[in-house]
């Protein structure tokens, strides 16, 4: 069983990799050693680290998980992948049909920006209504 000791310490840790992976980030990007897409995604993923490190830290203390809570994040999971998927296919048609020029880094944006929209609207949904099978 995890302590509480040990919860504070993964997001001392989640903080500190994130600040590591953005300074890492910037010094590349500032000799330019990597693509700045990568680079973004880097950062991007440095910064939501940092965040959720600092939120579940300092701000919020983490949720009582039940039942109806681990059944709830399991649907809204589930239906953010299924709508995730259909963004991927919606995504593929308009670079077909338009001929648009999406890069990796824009892609890959919308994407994890959408997916976690969809999951914490869905998961917040059935928390609010109570989970119907």
């Amino acid at each position: 069983m995890k302590t509480k000791k040990d919860k504070k310490l993964k997001y001392k840790l989640m903080i500190a990799f994130g600040g590591f992976f953005a300074a890492v980030a910037l010094f590349c990007s500032f000799y330019n050693l990597i693509p700045k897409s990568l680079t973004s995604g880097i950062i991007g993923f440095a910064t939501c680290l940092f965040v959720i490190g600092i939120i579940r830290l300092y701000i919020r203390k983490e949720p009582l998980i039940d039942e109806m809570v681990k059944t709830a994040n399991q649907k809204a999971i589930s239906i953010s992948w299924v709508q995730t998927l259909l963004l991927i296919a919606i995504l593929f048609w308009i670079n077909l049909i338009f001929k648009m020029a999406l890069t990796v880094g824009d892609v890959l944006y919308v994407l994890l920006f959408f997916m976690l929209l969809t999951n914490m609207f869905f998961r917040h949904y059935y928390l609010r209504t109570g989970i119907k099978e």
